[in-house]
């Protein structure tokens, strides 16, 4: 069955970090999340193909291909405007589902699954640290 892709967004940032700067770079992200594809996981945001090299105003750079999320991100759900007028609140059972869902993700970055019981992937680098 061929999937039909509608929306995505395209994160493109230079390909090489700045000298001094201790980060991931977009090429390692997008190496990460092909690697965390795997997992089919719902909790893991979707990249569509692999990254891309490309050349954009005469600077390389990355691209990487990933699921549009209509909503937003977390903060957008959490960003408050004009809290006296229109303030938003949440429902405890709301908070408990986010930090659910928060909480299967990292589970899947560390072990490569969601399933409670089955042995942990081996993957060629830390994705996530818990110390």
């Amino acid at each position: 069955m061929e999937v039909v892709v509608r929306d995505i967004v395209v994160k493109q940032t230079v390909a090489a970090l700045p000298q001094g700067v201790v980060a991931r770079s977009a090429l390692e992200e997008g190496r990460l999340l092909e690697m965390l594809a795997a997992a089919k996981s719902k909790y893991i945001i979707r990249q569509y193909g692999s990254p891309f090299e490309d050349v954009f105003a005469n600077r390389e750079v990355v691209r990487i291909f990933l699921e549009y999320c209509p909503g937003g991100d977390l903060s957008k759900l959490m960003e408050i405007e004009d809290n006296v007028k229109n303030p938003k609140s949440f429902e405890e059972e709301d908070i408990w589902s986010v930090f659910n869902c928060l909480a299967l993700g990292v589970f899947v970055m560390d072990r490569g699954t969601e399933q409670l019981g089955v042995a942990a992937w081996q993957k060629p680098t830390e994705i996530c640290h818990f110390e």
